[in-house]
């Protein structure tokens, strides 16, 4: 910093006054996010901070402006992430189910994305990993063959590991019969599996689309159901022994 000198004007009998240039201030808008002010002798700026997927800083004052931006692109199947920081190795993690918590050596790494992803760095050279699936917190319906297995991360850059079989995701559908009344204590059963429904008509279906016959309690036949992705409500359609009707 500059000493910044300044002497009264003729004829005052002020006393000089001496000070320190390049005084600043900070203030700390989240944990994310930093503003700061710098004042000196020639120049008055403000300036900003963010830690997020990339590093990010910059400046614009009287004399010009600057930024800076530090962090990672990675091209993945679902399109480019930003990282803030990537070591030399990291494992893509598919999960296909998003709002997953995902731990590593027992520490919480992040949540998968929308596409059911997410992106694990920082492994130690030489040694397996233990992934794990945090069931506390995870999303209603979600069916888990095992929550957690040993990954051994690549010698160096971006491999991918598929783990989306060992999830299934279920939702609530009402069932109803052609007369538009819920289908009490019936099932639909179809080439995959039997989804049970309760007393008024109300079962968990897996997430895709899929097409099965409802039966009654007494395990009659009443007809052919088509069960759309995003669904919370079916009718049933035309009964298996009356394919022109």
């Amino acid at each position: 910093s500059d000493l910044v000198q300044v002497t009264p004007a003729p004829g005052s009998e002020a006393p000089a006054v001496a000070w320190q240039a390049g005084a600043g201030a900070a203030f700390q808008v989240d944990t994310g996010n930093r503003v700061t002010a710098r004042v000196s002798r020639d120049d008055l700026a403000v300036g900003g901070s963010h830690v997020g997927r990339v590093l990010a800083s910059g400046e614009v004052g009287l004399r010009g402006a600057a930024a800076r931006v530090q962090g990672a692109v990675v091209a993945l199947p679902d399109g480019p992430s930003a990282q803030a920081t990537l070591g030399q190795r990291a494992v893509l993690l598919q999960t296909g189910v998003p709002g997953l918590s995902i731990l590593l050596g027992g520490v919480f790494v992040g949540r998968t994305d929308a596409a059911g992803s997410v992106l694990l760095s920082g492994f130690t050279p030489g040694e397996t990993a233990e992934v794990r699936v945090d069931l506390r917190d995870a999303p209603f319906g979600v069916q888990v063959g095992t929550d957690r297995r040993v990954i051994v991360p690549p010698q160096a850059g971006l491999t991918v590991l598929d783990w989306r079989a060992n999830f299934r995701v279920l939702r609530w559908v009402q069932v109803l019969g052609v007369d538009g009344t819920p289908v009490g204590n019936g099932r639909v059963v179809w080439s995959g599996g039997a989804v049970l429904l309760d007393d008024e008509g109300f079962g968990l279906f897996p997430a895709q689309a899929l097409q099965g016959e409802v039966r009654a309690a007494g395990d009659g036949a009443l007809c052919v159901l088509d069960v759309v992705p995003g669904a919370q409500e079916v009718r049933c359609g035309t009964p298996p022994d009356q394919p022109g009707q």
